[in-house]
């Protein structure tokens, strides 16, 4: 019994860690192609850098929303709907 619940535990820590990292790499590709977007939208006058350079400065800066955004949608959110699952069954 108690083998078989650390089991779960570990294949559901697997599972989210891999959907954690395919999240992440989602969010920020998407967050690179607007990026990419806007800097070709910009004026000529006011794009300065490169577009490479000019797109990694502003990835640098969302790189904690990102890992935030990927926590939340891969650790937090299933989590707590399991656990709320379980109270409703048990308990109401």
């Amino acid at each position: 019994m108690i083998f078989s619940l650390f089991r779960f535990f570990f294949l559901g820590l697997a599972v989210m860690s891999i959907a954690y990292l395919m999240t992440r790499y989602y969010i920020g590709s998407t967050l690179r192609e607007e990026l990419e977007s806007e800097w070709q939208e910009l004026p000529q006058a006011e794009r300065g850098t490169s577009r490479n350079d000019w797109v990694d400065q502003r990835m640098m800066r969302n790189r904690s929303a990102i890992r935030i955004r990927a926590l939340l949608i891969s650790f937090v959110i299933p989590i707590t709907s399991v656990i709320a699952i379980i109270i409703a069954v048990n308990f109401l």
